[in-house]
């Protein structure tokens, strides 16, 4: 459902996705013959806290941002009502670049099995990358 939810982002312009395994990213979105490629993350519990987290290590080896290749993070902030949800496509560059000045609250241990290592953000440094489902 997230995947197909970026076409609404450029509803009035032609973009293919790209189908395959991509092993440093989820999805591929062709346009003018130009790639994009997107790491897809959908989060129920943002809308609530005003925080994400973006993983950086798993099984104490990197993953998530500090392996993507993907040129940004769209990160779903899904409303706990109907298919509502807020959609961030942030530059992967500029996430690197606030990690890096570690301008990031907090670093947390989470999954499933506490095996996987992210930094928490607040979700309103990156207002300028929202965009609003509508019903």
């Amino acid at each position: 459902m997230f995947f197909l939810s970026l076409y609404a982002i450029f509803k009035n312009e032609s973009h293919i996705i790209k189908e395959g395994y991509f092993p440093y990213y989820d999805v591929e979105l062709v346009h003018n013959g130009e790639i994009k490629k997107y790491e897809c993350k959908a989060d129920r519990y943002a809308y609530k806290t005003g925080q994400i987290a973006i993983e950086s290590e798993c099984n104490n080896k990197p993953s998530g941002i500090t392996r993507t290749k993907a040129d940004y993070y769209a990160y779903f902030v899904v409303k706990p009502y109907g298919d509502l949800y807020d959609l961030y496509l942030i530059p992967v560059s500029v996430l690197k670049q606030r990690i890096k000045a570690k301008q990031f609250m907090r670093k947390i241990v989470c999954g499933h099995n506490k095996n996987t290592k992210c930094l928490v953000m607040d979700i309103n440094t990156f207002a300028e990358y929202k965009h609003t489902s509508k019903k």
